[in-house]
């Protein structure tokens, strides 16, 4: 593919093959690949089902170094943040950020604005999304969009965990806004 590519494993168990190696990945896995590597999946789930996300991040045939780069979220570091929820940066190029947050019952973002056009996949729970007027309650497997300079928070009102990949394209220049 003539294209770095971004995989976020979901759910399941797989072996991702690039060019001539093997990488095993679970759902705590990422995996961003260079343009122009060969790259195919192989199914290892015990259930049969698996989901993979994948983001097309930039056609970019100049671009070099490993051919592959596999992050294990559980060992990223919190990021520091303003709301103080747990946010765990997952990938992040010229051309997109990526961060998984998680939201412990009652926790909540604080309303805000960002410079870039934002979407959201709820990876876990069920939580509350507020994009400019309008608010919704979502659950797992739901996706969000946020255009750039419109208010947007996040509530957790249940009393599980909420886990959410948020996704900025183009990644930011300039700093979020808090209201």
């Amino acid at each position: 593919m003539p294209f770095e590519v971004c995989f976020i494993l979901l759910k399941g168990e797989e072996t991702l093959a690039v060019n001539q190696n093997s990488h095993q990945l679970t759902t705590d896995n990422v995996a961003a690949c260079l343009p122009e590597t060969r790259r195919s999946w192989r199914n290892l789930s015990a259930e049969g089902d698996f989901m993979i996300l994948a983001l097309k991040i930039k056609d970019d045939r100049e671009k070099s170094g490993e051919n592959v780069k596999i992050l294990k979220m559980s060992d990223q570091e919190p990021a520091k943040n303003p709301h103080g929820v747990d946010v765990r940066r997952v990938y992040e190029s010229e051309h997109a950020l990526s961060s998984i947050i998680t939201m412990k019952p009652g926790e909540k973002l604080i309303r805000h604005i960002t410079p870039v056009d934002v979407f959201f996949y709820v990876l876990e729970g069920t939580g509350v999304v507020e994009v400019g007027e309008e608010k919704e309650t979502v659950s797992a497997d739901t996706v969000i969009e946020s255009p750039k300079n419109i208010p947007h928070c996040w509530y957790n009102e249940s009393n599980a965990d909420l886990r959410v990949l948020v996704v900025k394209i183009p990644r930011p220049t300039t700093n979020t806004q808090l209201l």
